[in-house]
């Protein structure tokens, strides 16, 4: 009512971008009559010029209102000062480079899109304290989480407290997603440990390599490998007959110790499950005992959640390693991205300016899903995007064509033949292995 009055008085004026300008407050006949105001008339000036203040106030706020579109957010929960910093890095410029491009397609239904970071340092307590944060602020629809399976598998109960679709971008322990809960608020898009196996199992049968020794960080990522390896391995001709275990922060020298083992059993090749600072000091073990006793790599795909060419190079040059991957810059589609990645965050002169390339082509892809779904919504609440997300028919994404990524009986967006073997080049640049 007010605004109408106001825009029938030619006080308001609408521009291009639907904002609105004050075009005058006071004319001269209201003027007039507020400096004709007398004593008796005193109530009825004083009534007008409450009026008055009261549709300025509510023209700023308008205005206000319409320069400012309406956001929602996604929340990245990841890793961004601790060890892994740089997957956390990457993560968070998957999701951007797919928001810009959202954004500047109009948006989801006039709503623009936003990012809300969030450092859980690698601590499971720091991890629920930020699920605590994020659940308080009703903008933020979705959550997609970073490396560490430890963390993730702590969240779970305040993440299904609070009713919040969580969308895993890169840690891959299966009892994730296999959580127990009903319902399920756990997406993911990256790999699943249950099926890492079958995939190591069926390389290390390619190579000839029978007599295979384990070697896997003590936490529920580790764990969660060891027993998918184990119970995958019983159907085939695969002989695991060594398995060590070692702590985050372990060193060159607790490594050695356990090479001086190795080497009594004669091993046709190793599994490696770490993340890059402790598989940096694995392989600097592993290069210093004899040749002929050092078998070749076949490595989880922690190790390239960081600088583990860098503290290692002069290593691999001695060592064999290859590991599982999704993605790389050498995918035949990899250009055009490679491009609007180095236009926005920078010139791209080495394998250092793009961090962790897996974590962003995960990243870039669920954002576009979980815009895919929110597109779907009539409210735009968590609950309606949850059900949305179960609900995506196909999407051409970076990684791949998706075909019903989501659906109430599968939770994973990739599969065993989304994966590949890979390994460092001399420049430090993850090619495919051939």
């Amino acid at each position: 009512m007010m605004f109408a009055y106001l825009a029938h008085r030619g006080w308001l004026t609408k521009t291009k971008g639907m904002t609105f300008n004050m075009k005058k407050i006071f004319i001269n006949n209201d003027l007039d009559k507020i400096k004709d105001c007398k004593a008796s008339k005193l109530l009825n000036c004083n009534f007008l010029i409450l009026t008055l203040i009261l549709s300025v106030s509510f023209v700023l706020q308008f205005s206000q209102a319409y320069a400012n579109p309406p956001m929602k957010y996604l929340a990245l929960d990841a890793d961004m000062s601790g060890n892994t910093k740089e997957a956390g890095t990457s993560l968070k410029r998957g999701i951007t480079l797919a928001i810009k491009e959202i954004n500047e397609s109009g948006g989801i239904n006039g709503v623009k899109l936003g990012l809300k970071v969030f450092d859980h340092r690698a601590n499971p307590a720091r991890g629920i304290y930020n699920i605590h944060q994020i659940a308080s602020d009703p903008d933020i629809l979705a959550i997609i989480g970073g490396v560490h399976t430890p963390v993730a598998l702590e969240q779970l109960p305040t993440i299904h407290q609070y009713k919040i679709p969580y969308l895993g971008a890169w840690a891959a322990g299966t009892p994730i997603v296999e959580n127990g809960y009903q319902p399920n608020y756990v997406f993911r898009l990256s790999v699943r440990d249950e099926f890492a196996a079958p995939f190591f199992i069926k390389e290390l049968q390619n190579h000839g390599y029978k007599n295979v020794g384990l070697f896997l960080e003590k936490t529920g990522w580790g764990r969660s490998n060891y027993k998918a390896f184990i119970e995958e391995s019983k159907t085939t001709d695969i002989n695991i007959n060594f398995t060590k275990w070692f702590f985050w922060g372990d060193k060159k020298d607790d490594f050695k110790i356990r090479m001086d083992e190795l080497m009594q059993h004669k091993l046709s090749a190793i599994v490696l499950v770490a993340n890059f600072t402790e598989g940096a000091e694995f392989v600097k073990a592993l290069s210093a005992i004899p040749e002929e006793k050092r078998p070749p790599v076949i490595s989880h795909w922690g190790i390239t959640s960081g600088n583990f060419h860098q503290l290692s190079a002069n290593e691999l040059q001695n060592v064999d390693v290859s590991f599982l991957q999704t993605w790389s810059l050498d995918h035949e589609n990899a250009g055009w991205f490679k491009e609007k990645y180095c236009a926005e965050f920078g010139p791209c002169q080495s394998s250092t300016d793009f961090p962790a390339p897996v974590g962003t082509a995960h990243s870039y892809d669920l954002t576009h899903l979980f815009s895919k779904a929110l597109a779907k919504t009539n409210n735009m609440t968590r609950e309606e995007l949850w059900s949305a997300l179960q609900q995506i028919e196909h999407h051409e994404g970076l990684i791949k064509t998706y075909e019903y990524p989501f659906t109430k009986y599968n939770r994973e967006a990739l599969g065993i033949d989304d994966f590949g073997l890979y390994r460092y080049n001399d420049e430090g640049d993850i090619v495919k292995s051939r």
